[in-house]
């Protein structure tokens, strides 16, 4: 009878510290959960990225173009800094990367008048872009407006597309098309 009565005892004592020892684990995980958990919101607070991309479409075949993401060998600063072949009615798409709050980045389009006639373009962004609150997408043709002065047949002119994200922007990926016509 007491050997039965020792092994209760040892029992219920091996039983309660089995019982400590879980909730001693337990409390470490969350413990140790509400630390990274702490430091990921954090980390998350001090930084932003802006996926984005951007594609070009020539809208009046009289156009052909040739893109530049930004920091791209050979990025043409004025238009007698384009190529002079190459040019294409579906240019590529424009490739900003990544873009942090109260910076801004630039593309370009080299754009040729193939047709017979002297023309003038306008650039926009096409219906149905996706930009995050703060976002804007400006146009320059030649340092100007996003309207062209003339270009004869067969000349070309620098279409700088810039990509701004204010200092309160919101965060995530956009896409838009830009519309030359």
């Amino acid at each position: 009878m007491e050997q039965l009565k020792n092994e209760d005892q040892k029992q219920a004592t091996d039983s309660q510290s089995s019982a400590f020892s879980r909730r001693w684990k337990t409390y470490v995980g969350l413990v140790l959960l509400f630390l990274v958990t702490f430091v990921s919101v954090g980390y998350a607070l001090t930084t932003l990225t802006i996926n984005n991309t951007g594609t070009v479409i020539i809208a009046n075949k009289n156009w052909q173009g040739i893109t530049f993401s930004p920091g791209a060998t050979g990025f043409p600063a004025t238009a007698s800094d384009c190529p002079s072949s190459a040019y294409t009615d579906t240019p590529s798409p424009i490739v900003y990367g990544s873009l942090a709050q109260g910076t801004q980045s630039i593309g370009a389009v080299c754009v040729k008048n193939v047709s017979t006639g002297s023309q003038t373009y306008n650039a926009q962004t096409a219906a149905g872009a996706t930009l995050p609150s703060g976002t804007t997408v400006t146009y320059s043709a030649d340092g100007g407006t996003a309207t062209s002065a003339s270009i004869a047949p067969g000349g070309i002119s620098l279409l700088d597309i810039t990509v701004s994200a204010s200092s309160t922007s919101g965060s995530g990926a956009f896409n838009f098309n830009t519309q030359v016509a």
